[in-house]
């Protein structure tokens, strides 16, 4: 049988019967009225009314002029054996029960971005030329003459000198300059031009920031990358941020966020979206952990199943879900409930679930107060 709108019966509401049975009593306060036939018994024995009547009768009645009532002649009198009192009519209807529902809009998602910017200085590393007079030297010890300079011109002679009793033996200087750490392996004693370069100079890559190699005493590549418009750490290298991380712009995570926290998460957006990477429909939702057994955590779920019927799914629950699920069998379905100012139209089934697997929801006539159910 096709799912269709059907009126629920509460105190209040009028009651619209497709038929009716009574297991106790009833009890009615007012009016009953039957529309058709009214058939109280098959075995008339057991039939006993009480009171005043009106209207037609069918069939025998029988007994004595004491107990006839003011609706019929004494002829017609009921035997005593069969009078209705007032205990006979005492009894109830019992309503049929309502069970409302809970749509639970929740707005849950996180954002931020992992970013390291630092500046690596070649403060080891030394580049440049040296040039001066014997005024500049440290003591006339380190004078030179012009044979030993690179240049006539940048000779010092005895007569600039600290005093002419330091001035440079031709052809050599006091004390070598040699390199130190970091620095490509060269001798300086004066007597030719040498280049002093970085050492590992040649292995270093443009926009890769530079680290320091104890071991060998050089700068190296590092796994950062710095162009200028983007940072970037090699995708192989895990980052650690051992302080507070404050990030003023988004943060995109395309593989999978983990948050280890014992505190609440506190999230200031109003809405947080799930497989934001899906085109269609698919399940989804959050797991309230209750295990870490069986090889992670598990809980139970509050999702969208897409394998009901219906463009949109249908909310359900479902326990002992694992956290690496990625489709979830539904135990049982949240209702919803439309709110409408009119009666409802099987032509318009629930929005979650659709006409087949809506059953349950609910249709509520903001007029009349009546109350429907899909079933």
């Amino acid at each position: 049988m096709a799912a269709t709108w059907k009126k629920v019966v509460v105190s209040g509401s009028a009651a619209q019967l497709q038929s009716l049975q009574v297991d106790a009593n009833v009890s009615v306060t007012g009016s009953l009225l039957v529309s058709t036939n009214q058939i109280i018994t098959s075995a008339q024995s057991t039939t006993q009314l009480s009171g005043s009547f009106t209207g037609s009768h069918f069939g025998t009645l029988t007994g004595t002029a004491s107990y006839a009532t003011n609706a019929f002649s004494s002829s017609y009198a009921v035997s005593s054996s069969y009078a209705l009192t007032a205990s006979y009519l005492a009894g109830y209807v019992s309503p049929f029960p309502y069970t409302g529902s809970a749509q639970i809009t929740g707005s849950l998602g996180v954002t931020g971005s992992v970013s390291v910017i630092g500046n690596i200085s070649a403060s080891n590393g030394f580049t440049g030329s040296l040039f001066g007079t014997a005024s500049q030297a440290t003591s006339a010890s380190y004078a030179v003459t012009a044979s030993s300079a690179i240049s006539s011109s940048y000779a010092v002679t005895a007569s600039s000198a600290i005093s002419s009793s330091y001035a440079g033996v031709a052809g050599r200087v006091s004390n070598a300059l040699t390199q130190g750490t970091g620095i490509t392996a060269f001798t300086f004693d004066g007597s030719a031009a040498q280049t002093v370069a970085l050492k590992n100079a040649g292995s270093l890559t443009n926009n890769v920031i530079s680290k320091w190699d104890s071991g060998n005493g050089q700068f190296v590549n590092s796994n950062i990358t710095d162009t200028g418009t983007a940072i970037s750490v090699a995708s192989s290298i895990p980052v650690t941020v051992n302080s507070n991380l404050t990030v003023t712009g988004d943060l995109t995570v395309a593989g999978t966020a983990s948050f280890n926290n014992t505190q609440n998460l506190l999230i200031a957006d109003r809405f947080a979206v799930f497989a934001s990477g899906s085109t269609t429909l698919t399940d989804g939702g959050i797991i309230i952990a209750s295990s870490t057994a069986g090889g992670g955590i598990s809980g139970s779920a509050f999702f969208v199943e897409s394998a009901t019927a219906g463009v949109y799914g249908r909310f359900a629950v479902a326990y002992n879900v694992h956290s690496s699920a990625s489709a979830v069998a539904a135990d049982e379905y949240m209702n919803s409930s439309k709110l409408v100012a009119g009666a409802p139209s099987d032509a318009t089934p629930p929005t979650w679930g659709g006409s087949t697997n809506g059953v349950g929801n609910m249709w509520v006539n903001t007029i009349t107060s009546d109350i429907y159910i899909w079933a």
